[in-house]
């Protein structure tokens, strides 16, 4: 029987496990300011 050997290779993003509000804090059409629902939105974000 032959033995057969497989290997995978990933990328995994630093930013993997941060809560999802960080992907949005440095966008630039992103500003809390102009959102009526802010605290509504990062609530269901954290």
């Amino acid at each position: 029987m032959i033995s057969l050997r497989i290997t995978f290779q990933a990328y995994i993003p630093k930013s993997l496990g941060k809560p999802l509000i960080e992907y949005f804090k440095n966008h630039k059409h992103f500003n809390p300011k102009d959102m009526i629902n802010y605290d509504e939105f990062k609530r269901k974000l954290q």
